[in-house]
């Protein structure tokens, strides 16, 4: 699909603009999109899996962007990460969740991130390949990801597995992915510590037990897209 197309059927998200985002430490990933992500790669561990990421962008009084704060994900696919009619609905039907969202907040008085962040938007791309060893983001889901952001999280299963078991180090399980020009911009991989910042991986063991805990209860309650086609009850913003 196009970017042009993809970003047409996200109604909540801005269009990005022409210009380049380089590799930085302002992106905070919180324990809860975290878990979330892997406990759907976990839930289908014989196909790949994609989402977005979704969070708010924390501004200084002058408008300069200081972070951006993924809080929360939208699992999406399982079967077929490149179906492009799937991830159009998906986009489309987040877009109008998270302007519902974001209007309660304002009506209640409670900011979506904190008193300088905006509203929850869609920030970002997250994909865990089929093939465990495979970390790279490849040429369909860098299309997808041209339509959501500036950001792309490609899994590294090897790496969480080794967090778990406690044989690695407390080091980013993702390859991190900017891009770096324009609306159809080249994507580059950020150094090894680079681009992403994930504070529960400093809390010992706490956050490995939550995400076992949460594997061992239904997968935390996580849910995608395809699965909310089959069943609209099913919520799959996590």
């Amino acid at each position: 699909p196009s970017s042009k197309t993809i970003r047409e059927g996200m109604a909540s998200e801005p269009a990005q603009a022409s210009t380049s985002t380089s590799s930085d430490d302002g992106v905070v990933l919180e324990e809860n999109a975290f878990q979330s992500i892997w406990l759907h790669a976990l839930k289908f561990p014989l196909s790949g899996v994609n989402g977005v990421l979704v969070g708010t962008r924390v501004r200084s009084a002058d408008g300069a962007l200081k972070s951006t704060v993924v809080s929360r994900v939208a699992p999406m696919i399982h079967t077929n990460t490149s179906l492009p009619g799937q991830i159009e609905i998906a986009l489309a039907l987040l877009g109008e969740r998270l302007k519902e969202l974001n209007r309660l907040n304002k009506g209640t008085g409670q900011d979506a991130g904190g008193p300088s962040a905006g509203d929850l938007e869609i920030v970002g791309y997250y994909q865990c390949n089929e093939r465990r060893e495979d970390v790279d983001l490849g040429p369909v889901a860098q299309r997808i990801a041209d339509g959501v952001g500036t950001l792309a999280l490609v899994l590294d299963a090897d790496a969480l597995g080794a967090l778990l078991d406690g044989t690695g180090p407390e080091a980013s399980p993702f390859v991190v992915f900017n891009k770096v020009s324009g609306a159809k911009g080249t994507w580059v991989k950020a150094a090894p510590g680079r681009g992403l910042r994930i504070p529960c991986l400093g809390k010992s063991e706490a956050w490995a037990e939550r995400l076992r805990q949460g594997i061992g209860e239904d997968f935390g309650g996580v849910h995608d897209f395809e699965e909310h086609m089959e069943d609209v009850r099913i919520d799959f913003l996590q």
